[in-house]
Formats: C-alpha cells, structure tokens, sequence
C-alpha cells in the first residue's frame, strides 16, 4: 500500500514524495512541514478510485502547528 505525500504552495498541489506505510508517511509529512516551513500546507493521501487525493482533516492540523 503506497502513501503519497502532498504539498501545496501558492496555490499548486503537488505530489512531493510516497511512503510504503502510515508511520513512515506520518514521518514524512512532519519533516517535510519542518523543513518548507509555514507557508507550505503538507499532507499524506491515497489515491481513491483512480482520483488523486485531496486536501482533508490533516491540512486543519497544519493550521495549528
């Protein structure tokens, strides 16, 4: 089961990296909110029905990092 990890900067949602489990894309979404700092929103994902993911709860958390 892949995890891919997103960001969005200006506007534009990209895929930034994937993960092989939910403990290392949770480790991969802390260090990458850490290193591109506040102005950067980073989330983890799976694709659903052929559709990339979206933005969900974990970009509220975000807000209060």
């Amino acid at each position: 089961m892949e995890i891919k990890i997103w960001g969005k900067y200006q506007g534009r949602t990209e895929e930034i990296d994937t993960a092989p489990d939910e403990q290392e894309a949770d480790r991969l979404v802390q260090e990458y909110r850490m290193a591109f700092g506040a102005s950067w929103l980073v989330w983890k994902g799976r694709k659903r029905n052929g559709e990339e993911t979206t933005e969900g709860s974990d970009m509220r958390l975000r807000a209060v990092d």
